[in-house]
């Protein structure tokens, strides 16, 4: 049904896009001024050759099958290459070819289908800054008057023995009529999109609502102009007056519900700012807010851009994954622009901010490249379908009952069909989900935990196999020790060694670097990191490498005569191809951590512990997880990735916690993929989800959460559709008039809302008590 109502829909209904291909412009040219460059900047999110990113405000946005329709367009038009809704912001990001679409087509082909952007909103996306469109109090306030004139003309209609002169009694019927037109232009925004899915072959939720108008407005000016009676104007005033309040109180409801609930708010990216001075030493730790224009940033390897900035060195090797799912490094020279959400693949380098920071511009480019298995998309999708067939139902049982009315009472035919079509309300169905999911994804972006889309929350719900790696996610990064071993290296060498140390985040990294002497950096050139392997780079004209046993001993052509402490784990260093000694280290696991691995033995958890170190530490593990816990020491990334899928092939769900970093193929592979990080400024796209270390204990939490959200999820449904049975029955009984329906349409949404947020609250504060013993060291609440 899907592919066929899109081949129909390319078919009859895009002849106009052909029209914007070869013309270039609309008869209206409303977006000719998007021709222009100096427009782009404020819209264009991203540019490269093959791909633009943009974010457009669409107020059209109403229901589950604009979403539907919306991020359906790449099977529509090509040159669209991915599109995704933020339904309760009426947001649309769009991936598109610049090759084959320009902005202005772009916005034209949106205006073509029913859902013109509003650029003014699109260049202010500020949640703080919420206002209902002026044009809908001017249709309420319309609507209103109407009503009441349209009321009080009727008046002697509504008292038994009412009587008026046949002179009035015509004139107060065509006035009623001559108002219904402005009745009309207050249900343009319900007519116009009710019109546009018949057109193009979609069925959503103001079909019903339209036909219920139409029904009302066609029959009044059939009684009035022959007549035979006075219609019912007043029925259809009230009716779209009540329709106009409810959808403002529906506004501001999923307006207040959207910012309480965006997580992307809550979303603590760092960055070093460095002095005036340029000194990085000297430089602080800031967030996002606290960016401006004109600051200079220390970007180190692996870091994400958080701001549109100029390169101030030399060079830079940029990877624009995160934005584009493309993973091949882009060069960068002294002076280019960097997009913010580019990840910095070589050495650190300095770029000066030149746009403000956009929190929610970053997230929704990290939203954007989820992965898209049927799984992670079931219960969308379920919601969506569910939407168009009880929109269907609905019209058959409408039409049925008013069949019934015509032998059993014609004059309330078209009340009762009128009633069904209003009363019927897929609405709350379709915001069962979403509501639900915002609510959790709220708690868990407060608590540390930043899903990439909403839909996670149900696979995390499935999950039964956890597999976590060990350096850097079981084990403290900053709480463990190292000592150096081997020849007293030159204080030029370590110069060199600490400025190739500080290019990454790696923990081992970290872990040697803190009780290193602070000196001064030194310029790092052709940096690069191998995963499980090392780094290396040039530095003061000196080739260093840093890194595991085996991959010294391959780069220098011959074992090493230093044997390494197999009760500690070991990082070597070569300088010109030449081994140097090397740094034992000694791991110490997180606080919490034995609590944390009982209580998800409790809830029946399947764990596997995955490490590239050697087994020294198996003992240690195996007191934390028990004896019965697989585990498997000397895994190269590759094998990570194979295990994950070898444990997917035998039909395990499987969870991935890791550091990001050469865990980064197997947290792609797995069913939910965790990077767990100090510092979110370094986190990788690969990901599902980012975890801050402070709240990994947590983690039971979050599964147990996820689990009662989707519960939540159909808890709402089966509410939905008893209000839905009861409602419609009593309007085939003709026991609800459509001013009722109005009035009760609105509500039931609003009910369903409070009812699944609610719900939602009411097990977190369940869930902070249960856990909050888990670990009194950490601050669950």
């Amino acid at each position: 049904m899907v592919y066929t109502l899109l081949s129909d829909y390319r078919a009859d209904s895009l002849s106009g896009m052909e029209n914007i291909r070869r013309d270039g412009h609309t008869k209206e040219k409303k977006f000719d001024f998007l021709d222009q460059p100096r427009f782009h900047d404020p819209l264009i999110l991203y540019s490269s050759e093959k791909a633009a990113k943009t974010i457009l405000n669409l107020p059209s946005i109403h229901c589950s099958a604009c979403v539907y329709l919306l991020e359906n367009l790449p099977k529509i038009e090509p040159a669209a290459l991915s599109v995704r809704v933020d339904f309760l912001r009426k947001e649309a990001s769009i991936t598109y070819d610049p090759s084959l679409m320009s902005l202005k087509t772009l916005a034209e082909l949106l205006t073509l289908i029913g859902y013109e952007p509003n650029l003014n909103a699109s260049l202010n996306r500020d949640v703080s800054s919420f206002v209902i469109d002026r044009r809908l109090y001017l249709q309420l306030g319309v609507a209103g008057f109407c009503a009441g004139n349209m009321m009080l003309f009727a008046l002697p209609d509504y008292f038994a023995g009412g009587e008026l002169e046949p002179f009035f009694y015509t004139v107060f019927n065509y006035l009623n009529f001559l108002l219904s037109f402005a009745v009309l232009y207050s249900a343009g925004d319900y007519l116009r999109s009710a019109f546009t899915a018949v057109r193009e072959r979609v069925i959503n939720m103001d079909v019903p609502i339209a036909m219920g108008v139409a029904v009302l407005f066609f029959r009044s000016a059939y009684e009035v102009l022959s007549g035979t009676g006075t219609g019912y104007f007043d029925s259809l005033s009230g009716l779209v007056f009540f329709l106009l309040l409810g959808k403002i109180f529906q506004k501001t409801t999923y307006h207040t519900l959207s910012f309480e609930r965006d997580y992307r708010s809550y979303f603590p990216i760092s960055v070093m700012r460095m002095s005036r001075q340029g000194d990085a030493q000297s430089g602080t730790h800031v967030s996002l807010n606290e960016i401006k224009v004109g600051d200079r940033l220390l970007i180190r390897h692996g870091e994400i851009i958080p701001a549109d900035s100029i390169l101030m060195s030399p060079s830079a090797r940029m990877d624009y994954s995160f934005v584009t799912g493309e993973s091949n490094a882009a060069e960068a020279l002294n002076g280019e622009r960097l997009f913010a959400g580019g990840k910095n693949a070589g050495s650190a380098i300095e770029a000066e901010v030149i746009r403000n920071v956009s929190q929610s511009y970053l997230t929704q480019l990290w939203n954007l490249i989820g992965k898209t298995g049927s799984a992670k998309k079931h219960l969308s999708e379920l919601s969506s379908r569910f939407a168009r067939i009880f929109t269907w139902s609905v019209i058959a049982v409408s039409s049925a009952a008013w069949l019934y009315w015509q032998f059993a009472d014609p004059s309330r035919a078209w009340f009762v069909a009128s009633s069904v079509l209003i009363i019927a309300c897929p609405c709350a169905l379709a915001l069962a989900l979403p509501f639900t999911y915002g609510a959790g994804m709220r708690f868990f972006g407060r608590s540390g935990f930043y899903l990439k889309n909403a839909n996670l929350i149900e696979l995390l719900a499935t999950i039964r196999h956890i597999v976590f790696d060990k350096t850097g996610t079981l084990t403290h990064p900053h709480a463990g020790t190292a000592k150096y071993h081997g020849d007293e290296l030159p204080e030029k060498t370590w110069k060199a060694v600490r400025s190739l140390l500080s290019q990454s985040t790696h923990p081992l990294s970290r872990t040697i670097l803190q009780p290193m002497k602070i000196i001064p950096e030194l310029l790092v050139t052709g940096y690069r990191e191998i995963p499980s392997q090392g780094m290396e780079g040039v530095v003061d004209g000196m080739l260093i490498r840093i890194g595991s046993r085996a991959w010294i001993e391959s780069v220098a052509g011959q074992p090493l005569s230093a044997a390494e402490n197999e009760t500690l784990s070991g990082v070597y260093i070569s300088v010109d191809g030449c081994p140097a000694g090397y740094f034992s280290v000694e791991h110490a696991y997180r606080e919490g951590l034995p609590e944390m691995i009982a209580s998800l033995k409790n809830a029946s958890y399947r764990m596997q512990v995955l490490s590239g170190d050697n087994d020294h530490e198996r003992a240690a593990l195996e007191k934390l997880f028990g004896k019965d816990t697989d585990m498997f020491f000397r895994q190269t990334p590759f094998k990570k990735i194979d295990h994950i899928r070898k444990m997917k092939e035998n039909g395990m769900r499987v969870l991935m916690t890791g550091d990001g970093l050469n865990d980064a193929g197997a947290l792609h592979e797995a069913d939910v993929g965790i990077a767990m990080t100090e510092n979110i400024g370094a986190f990788t796209p690969n990901s599902d989800a980012i975890l801050e270390a402070a709240s990994f204990v947590k983690l039971p939490m979050f599964l147990s959460l996820s689990f009662s959200c989707v519960r939540i999820v159909y808890t709402g449904y089966a509410v939905s559709l008893l209000y839905n049975v009861i409602g419609i029955t009593l309007a085939v009984m003709g026991y609800v008039t459509p001013i009722v329906s109005a009035i009760l349409m609105p509500f039931s949404s609003v009910s369903v809302i409070a009812l699944t947020v609610g719900l939602v609250k009411w097990k977190t504060i369940s869930l902070k008590k249960n856990f909050k013993s888990l670990n009194n060291a950490v601050n669950i609440s």
